[in-house]
């Protein structure tokens, strides 16, 4: 099988808790069926990805977000000719459990969603670790993208206490974030400041 890709890179940002990221461009490669031991959040920047997950298969066009649950059985291929360039993300169950307030990790209802901020917020993400932005300003962003992926679309979801706490919560962690901007703070250590571990 030929695969044809490009502009492949793959490393860990060791500023947000080791978190492993992925940004990719293909046009013909096939990804075999296959799982990971974290979640799979990407965002596909061009073009459009198929791929089989929870029985079915999924069309993910330009904006579109990837939801992949741990242990869940996906592949993947171009959905058309152009092929599909992606940010992905493989948050670890621990990411979310550090800065949510639930008792289990999160399950995602949906394997593609269409949510143009929540896309935009998460490639600017990616973008700022490719490039070693700001700390700070990184750590922050990813914190929000979790809470609101866990608010948005877990299956799990406390929704009874978000309307009450979000505003002083996000107020605190930038707070917590801006007085660790030198030295850095884990999500973890950010998680007991906040009241979330």
């Amino acid at each position: 099988m030929k695969h044809s890709h490009f502009n492949n890179r793959f490393w860990t940002d060791h500023n947000v808790s080791d978190l492993e990221l992925f940004s990719a461009r293909f046009r013909t490669h096939r990804y075999r069926r296959h799982s990971h031991i974290g979640y799979v959040i990407g965002v596909v920047t061009e073009g459009a990805e198929a791929f089989f997950c929870r029985g079915t298969v999924h069309t993910a066009g330009t904006g579109d977000i990837i939801l992949v649950n741990p242990q869940s059985q996906h592949d993947g291929k171009a959905a058309c000719e152009l092929g599909w360039g992606y940010r992905v993300i493989y948050p670890r169950e621990d990411h979310f459990v550090a800065v949510s307030e639930l008792a289990n990790p999160p399950r995602f209802r949906q394997s593609v969603v269409h949510d143009p901020e929540l896309a935009r917020r998460i490639a600017d993400f990616h973008q700022a670790s490719d490039t070693g932005a700001d700390q700070t300003s990184t750590q922050l962003a990813w914190a929000g993208i979790l809470f609101d992926l866990v608010k948005r679309y877990s299956e799990n979801t406390r929704t009874e206490d978000y309307d009450v706490r979000d505003d002083k919560r996000h107020t605190l962690v930038e707070e917590i974030l801006r007085s660790h901007a030198v030295e850095g703070i884990s999500l973890e250590d950010l998680a007991a400041q906040v009241g979330w571990s």
